[in-house]
């Protein structure tokens, strides 16, 4: 601050014995204004904002003060100093020349002065003083600096003026405000990069004083990385209105028109480069020499360049679904994104298509470092209906961020990551349902194959012990569930099938087996991936019950077959070990066995699959291994035309060739009536009962004793006669209960076969 005090006084008396007004007062009976008294009218000026209002209508004549404050100062495009603020004082009367001044106070000299041609209102300040013309003492002008002082960023102090002479000397009363400094700082900012119609467009501002002798504005592009090489430049034509700019920096006289924004051409830039922009206001016109420059931040450069692909979805056949991630920062450059899938086999682009973004907060925590990496998300969908796939080629999938918006983007700037994608490898089948039925099997399920790509023709084959009897072309249909299960199988959506395959069934050999064929031949051979079904049985049987009695055998069981057409008769035959027939049986209680046909859905259908029978067991089948047949035959005799199930061997144990008393066969006791020579059923016999099957009843004491015996049989040996210790070998029987049972142990030891080893 250009200070004041009596030495002041005494420099301006001198002055204005030259004749030359530069400041102060010139009013012999106004008061000195010093720095203290400044800062005094200005904090009093501050409360004129929140003092009562009252009405100026007259003045106070006693007050002496001289009163001022400068609202606001700011330098304008064209370097002018707009100055807004008020000065009143009582010393103003008889001076009605009011008059403004920008004095130098780096070079001390005067810059400008201009009079104040429209007071503006300013009730405010007559509210607060009460002076002479208060609610007029308010001005807004604008000031001529030198250029000199802008660029130096010298200390300017504005004077404001009541005089007398119109030219704005002699007879004065002066009010210096506090002095301000000329910003000389060199402020800038690169707010965004965007690409249009192929060029790279940047924009931001760039304030300073400095360039009040530079007309001449440039935006510079340099490629860093190739160490500073320009890469263009272009000319800022016409500034853009920065009035925000203005407002951080009033003292920069270009700050309101500070914008700006400029395009490059993509030919020459690599984003993978580190790039630069350069703000040059020159003195040249060519922007090369006398110049002040605004270098901001680098950008592009190498990057992180990370993907994933989460799904691939092959399932409709006609198009490819993709989902994944690709973060990289060039991307908020290289603005189009672009899936290309490609042959890496044949080294050629199959399809392309336009990645839809997504979010991908996931990415974002795992990447915190890319900026973009939380909208790296994308999915995207191929076209495959003029594909030319190859299952046997690799494929991947190439997301591409590219500075261009036509084709696959690879006319213009771009980065690519590269994902392996397969077509699904996968080999998997199903049949729902396998039926015989009089005109064919009835084939229902699905099939999916990774191979299948080139080979669009299906077919079920089937096979009778190995060899083809038949086939068809299947017309495949959708199956979602499939499609869900087998995404990454080419086409695995179309799946289905439900076809009928003509054949005889009498035909048939013993077993019968499917083969699902994806071929490129329409008549089902050529180059062919086939899937083989489970071998199903064409003749099946069992026994569900086999009983034996002294005299009778009793079973039962089903037979199913595909050769059943026109066989009537159905046929028991027994097999002796020898493989000679023993003797056959014609059946006639024949039932339906609905189990039996759901469980052998291959076999035709037979509505008396079921058999029972209860049959005297010939002599000639006792203690033989015996072969049980069972056959279907259009012969009444049971010989011709026939269809056969073999049992599985079963031993009939030999019985006595004079049966009487009691005997074991297969495992269970009997009674023989001595006269009849036949098993005794529903009788008692010596305190045993043999039930309705001639078995002898389980839970009788006498059971229980012979069954001890038989199971101790030539291990323990008993006595009659007296306690023994057991010393020799013999029942201890010092016990009575033990005598007890003894005793009906003998009873019962009569009954025991008579093999059986005895000791007394």
């Amino acid at each position: 601050m250009y200070k004041r005090g009596k030495l002041w006084v005494a420099a301006t008396l001198f002055v204005l014995a030259l004749g030359i007004q530069i400041g102060g007062t010139t009013d012999a009976s106004a008061d000195t204004v010093t720095p203290a008294q400044q800062v005094t009218m200005q904090q009093t000026n501050v409360a004129a904002q929140t003092a009562p209002q009252t009405e100026n209508s007259s003045y106070n004549k006693a007050d002496q003060g001289n009163y001022a404050a400068l609202d606001s100062v700011q330098l304008n495009q064209q370097g002018q100093l707009e100055v807004s603020g008020w000065h009143a004082t009582n010393a103003a009367v008889n001076r009605p020349n009011h008059w403004l001044i920008a004095y130098d106070e780096t070079t001390r000299q005067e810059l400008n002065r201009i009079q104040v041609q429209t007071p503006v209102a300013r009730p405010d300040v007559a509210r607060v003083h009460n002076v002479y013309d208060a609610a007029k003492s308010g001005f807004h002008e604008q000031l001529n600096l030198t250029p000199a002082a802008i660029t130096n960023g010298d200390s300017i102090t504005v004077v404001s003026r009541y005089t007398a002479d119109p030219a704005g000397n002699g007879d004065a009363v002066d009010y210096w405000f506090a002095p301000f400094k000329i910003d000389t700082r060199n402020e800038a900012y690169l707010e965004g990069t965007k690409l249009t119609d192929n060029q790279l467009v940047v924009g931001g501002w760039h304030a300073t004083n400095q360039a009040t002798t530079h007309p001449y504005h440039y935006l510079i592009l340099l490629d860093q990385t190739a160490n500073g090489r320009e890469l263009g430049r272009v000319k800022v034509q016409d500034p853009l209105a920065r009035p925000d700019v203005a407002r951080i920096y009033p003292l920069v006289n270009n700050a309101g028109q500070s914008g700006f924004q400029g395009a490059f051409d993509l030919g020459k830039v690599n984003f993978n480069h580190c790039l630069q922009v350069i703000s040059r206001y020159s003195g040249s016109a060519a922007g090369n020499s006398d110049y002040v420059d605004y270098w901001f931040p680098t950008f592009g450069g190498p990057t992180e360049n990370r993907a994933n692909l989460d799904g691939v979805d092959w399932s409709n056949g006609q198009q490819l679904k993709v989902t994944g991630w690709h973060a990289n920062d060039l991307s908020q450059l290289e603005s189009h994104h672009y899936l290309i899938l490609f042959d890496n086999t044949a080294n050629r682009q199959v399809a392309v298509a336009a990645g839809q973004g997504a979010a991908r907060p996931d990415v974002a925590r795992a990447f915190p470092e890319i900026t973009t990496a939380g909208r790296s998300g994308f999915t995207g969908t191929f076209d495959l209906t003029a594909a030319r796939l190859d299952p046997h080629h690799q494929y991947s999938i190439v997301s591409r961020y590219s500075t261009s918006a036509e084709g696959n983007g690879g006319a213009g700037q771009y980065t690519d990551y590269w994902l392996g994608v397969t077509m699904g490898q996968q080999r998997a089948s199903y049949l729902d349902r396998i039926k015989m039925e009089n005109d064919g099997l009835h084939l229902a399920g699905w099939m999916v194959d990774g191979n299948a790509a080139d080979k669009p023709y299906a077919y079920a084959i089937v096979l009778s012990d190995g060899c083809e009897i038949s086939r068809t072309r299947l017309h495949m249909v959708a199956r979602p569930d499939i499609a869900r299960l087998y995404p990454a199988n080419f086409n695995s959506l179309n799946s289905g099938f439900d076809a009928l395959v003509s054949l005889n069934p009498a035909q048939t050999g013993n077993n019968l087996q499917v083969i699902l064929r994806f071929t490129d031949d329409p008549a089902g051979n050529g180059n062919a991936d086939d899937q083989y079904s489970a071998v199903y049985p064409t003749n099946a049987g069992y026994l569900d019950q086999f009983s034996l009695s002294p005299t009778n055998l009793t079973i039962s069981g089903w037979h199913v077959s595909d050769q059943t057409a026109g066989k009537k008769y159905q046929y028991l035959i027994a097999l002796g070990q020898n493989g000679r027939e023993i003797q056959r049986w014609r059946l006639t209680d024949l039932h339906a066995r609905p189990d039996v046909i759901a469980s052998n859905p291959a076999i035709l259908e037979n509505d008396q699959a079921g058999f029972a029978a209860s049959i005297i067991i010939p002599n000639g089948m006792y203690g033989q291994t015996v072969q049980l047949i069972h056959r279907y035959t259009d012969d009444e005799g049971g010989n011709d035309h026939y269809t056969d199930w073999y049992a599985a061997p079963v031993y009939i144990p030999a019985a006595v060739a004079d049966p009487r008393g009691i005997k074991r066969f297969a495992g269970n006791t009997y009674y023989f009536d001595p006269t009849t020579r036949q098993p005794v059923t529903n009788r008692w016999v010596d305190g045993v009962y043999f039930g309705a099957d001639g078995r002898m009843t389980n839970g009788q004491f006498s059971t229980r004793i012979i069954n001890w015996f038989v199971a101790h049989e030539g291990k323990l040996t008993y006595s009659q006669h007296g306690a023994r210790n057991g010393s020799d070998g013999t029942a201890d029987c010092s016990g009575a209960g033990l005598c007890h049972e003894q005793h009906y142990a003998v009873s019962a030891a009569k009954w025991l076969p008579a093999d059986l080893p005895r000791r007394q």
